[in-house]
């Protein structure tokens, strides 16, 4: 929760910043934003991880910040998701340390709490009075925020008494993807922003192994400049 806070600090900041500079013809707009997204693991098989990973995620909320300047659009969020990692082991694979029920796995769950931030620039190639559609590409971060103790589970649904085991991962991951803007100036003064985006992970958190993420955001942003 530190290192949101201290992130949300940050882009208030930067955009304090900006907005002291900001020369006529550029707008500054802020405001919150949440997010759907669905992430897959790839590269991950019997013989070479020795399971399945599925990942179930909330809801992400968060603060957006978008500079615009003629056609361009440079975005920049920081949002807070709570992710289920489910894993699910192919037999003879996983060593639990417990042989008496080692056969006995058949799922394995650990909940995560994620910091995504994702910079995207776009290009206007739609102006249509009121609405606008950009198009771009963006560089993304994830951060593991905290992570809870991997639960095991049987046949049956009942959860085991092993230890947890340390993360094998890494905790940060960087990517990169493209995005389509689409953005309607409810007032002069408020827009409200939509964004279906894919991002690629060569490495996945927690997991080292490629990850693709689909994601979509909506934001209701308030132009601060005042121009």
């Amino acid at each position: 929760m530190y290192r949101m806070l201290l992130v949300l600090n940050c882009l208030l900041t930067y955009c304090q910043i900006a907005l002291a500079q900001l020369p006529t013809g550029q707008s500054l707009l802020l405001g919150p934003v949440v997010a759907i997204d669905q992430v897959a693991y790839r590269g991950i098989g019997g013989g070479k991880g020795g399971f399945a990973a599925d990942v179930r995620s909330g809801p992400a909320v968060g603060l957006m910040g978008v500079c615009q300047a003629n056609r361009l659009q440079i975005s920049a969020k920081a949002m807070y998701v709570r992710r289920s990692l489910q894993q699910v082991p192919y037999p003879g694979l996983i060593d639990t340390g417990f042989p008496n029920i080692y056969n006995d796995v058949v799922r394995t769950n650990t909940d995560l709490s994620v910091l995504s931030m994702p910079v995207g620039v776009a290009y206007r190639i739609l102006p249509n009075g009121r609405f606008h559609w950009y198009l771009g590409g963006s560089l993304a971060i994830e951060t593991l925020l905290k992570r809870g103790n991997k639960q095991y589970f049987d046949r049956q649904g009942n959860q085991l008494p092993i230890l947890p085991e340390a993360s094998i991962g890494p905790n940060i991951s960087a990517g990169f993807g493209l995005q389509s803007t689409f953005q309607y100036a409810i007032t002069p003064w408020v827009a409200l922003q939509l964004e279906p985006a894919i991002c690629y992970y060569p490495y996945g958190l927690l997991l080292s192994s490629a990850m693709v993420q689909a994601q979509g955001t909506a934001a209701v942003l308030i132009r601060l400049d005042g121009q």
